[in-house]
């Protein structure tokens, strides 16, 4: 079952046993559900980055670089922003993530040569490695879209995984009641109830979530090895 901001703010105050207090306004409960709600996607995406997944095409400059502005104006999914690279590709070419210092310098300078792709984070930019010597080059960049925004309007279905939402009201509820001070007893409960069904949804995720597979060519430098997949 899939929950509006304001089914989330009736059932936070029916946890709360205020279901017409005035003690707590909607607006107030809004931004609790709204930490609440920012810190479970950010755990829900550590334990599998690969909760989330979306693509979206860019090209590069002739240097090999990509400003990370540049990412949230390329086709695709241009309504979000970029929240973690996962992966990517140049047709069936896969690149991996590297550090700047581990690459062979033959690699860092010509797009011609055996080598391996490969790209690392070049601060504002990605760097795609080799350099494309003048050449531009669309890419495919798989990634972690951020938390969506969704808090904004009572009407909206708030995203997280179906059939845990009881861990936002319940949160939620703790926090406001240890607010008062006088309630930490019934926020501990709360709490308790909160992480058993976490550790539930846990283990939800991470089955129906399974990190993808892409395929690419193999790599052609023996010294980096294996197949072009991940």
């Amino acid at each position: 079952m899939s929950y509006t901001v304001s089914q989330l703010i009736a059932n936070t105050r029916e946890m709360m046993d205020a279901a017409n207090s005035s003690r707590w306004t909607d607006a107030f409960i809004t931004t609790v559900l709204g930490i609440v709600h920012s810190r479970e996607y950010s755990s829900i995406l550590g334990a599998n980055p690969y909760y989330r997944f979306a693509q979206r095409s860019v090209t590069t400059a002739a240097d090999g670089t990509i400003p990370y502005t540049s990412l949230n104006s390329g086709s695709g999914d241009t309504a979000q922003t970029l929240y973690r690279i996962l992966g990517i590709m140049d047709g069936f070419t896969v690149y991996r993530q590297t550090e700047f210092r581990s690459v062979p310098l033959a690699t860092q300078t010509n797009y011609d040569s055996p080598y391996q792709r490969l790209w690392y984070d070049a601060g504002a930019n990605l760097q795609i490695l080799p350099v494309t010597n003048g050449l531009t080059l669309t890419i495919t960049v798989n990634y972690t879209p951020p938390r969506p925004d969704q808090l904004s309007s009572s009407s909206v279905v708030v995203d997280f995984p179906d059939g845990h939402e009881v861990i936002l009201w319940l949160e939620a509820a703790a926090m406001l009641l240890e607010k008062g001070g006088a309630e930490s007893d019934a926020a501990d409960r709360m709490r308790t109830m909160a992480n058993l069904e976490r550790q539930q949804m846990y283990q939800d995720i991470t089955r129906r979530a399974a990190r993808p597979t892409f395929f690419g060519y193999p790599d052609l430098a023996a010294e980096w090895g294996g197949m072009g997949m991940w």
